[in-house]
């Protein structure tokens, strides 16, 4: 399996050395020495270009791709495969219920506030990937972006978000529509997961325990070559 954690130190080292030799090019240090930074990240670049290619050979080639994801607007093999390659190391499928999977990924919530405003003991046992979750929120721009299935969620979400919230500012309404149309995505391909091997698929939290009635069930699309670039 490719090293996810390699490739988000390579991607950060990159944009480190590039945004030190602009710096350095803005205080009008010498040239070679401006050129001595961005030759490392260069370097970092084509390190970064090979792994990338790694990562969309491996969701093209994952179950989950091909039986679901190929097939949802706003999502392509790169994003996919930084997604899923996080979550292999544990196995989606593993997760009992996919409000296990969303505290995982950080997009829980507890009496009311989302796991990154957490603090103390809270914040300690709330504890989630932060990576995957910038992959997660990058996944939410792309489904605002492309539209299709999750954008008509997106829509309806901040719709009833600006109807039950009219204090918030235009950002928190769409931050919250985008955290939950990640959630539903998210809770789709659990159960694609849990369904490719062979285990039962509860129930939604919101309906199991909450008494909620509406599902709203995966749906594929027709493919498209339109993909948001992540």
């Amino acid at each position: 399996m490719i090293n996810i954690n390699h490739y988000i130190r390579v991607q950060k080292e990159r944009i480190a050395y590039e945004l030190r030799a602009a710096k350095l090019a803005e205080n009008g240090a010498p040239k070679d020495e401006v050129e001595f930074w961005l030759s490392i990240a260069s370097k970092l670049s084509d390190e970064e270009d090979r792994l990338e290619k790694e990562i969309k050979r491996y969701a093209e080639q994952h179950p989950l791709y091909q039986a679901f994801v190929s097939r949802v607007k706003g999502i392509g093999p790169q994003l996919f495969g930084k997604i899923i390659l996080r979550l292999d190391h544990i196995g989606i499928h593993n997760f009992k219920y996919p409000s296990s999977l969303w505290r995982w990924c950080g997009l829980a919530v507890k009496d009311g506030i989302a796991q990154n405003r957490l603090t103390g003991k809270d914040a300690q046992e709330w504890k989630f990937d932060r990576d995957i979750r910038r992959f997660l929120y990058q996944l939410g721009e792309c489904f605002v972006k492309v539209g299709g299935y999750y954008r008509e969620h997106y829509d309806r979400f901040k719709a009833q978000s600006l109807l039950k919230h009219p204090d918030w500012n235009p950002g928190h309404h769409h931050n919250h529509a985008m955290r939950l149309t990640v959630k539903l995505f998210l809770a789709h391909l659990w159960e694609e997961a849990r369904k490719l091997h062979g285990l039962p698929v509860h129930q939604p939290f919101a309906i199991d325990k909450l008494g909620h009635t509406t599902y709203y069930s995966p749906k594929l699309e027709k493919p498209e070559r339109k993909r948001c670039v992540y």
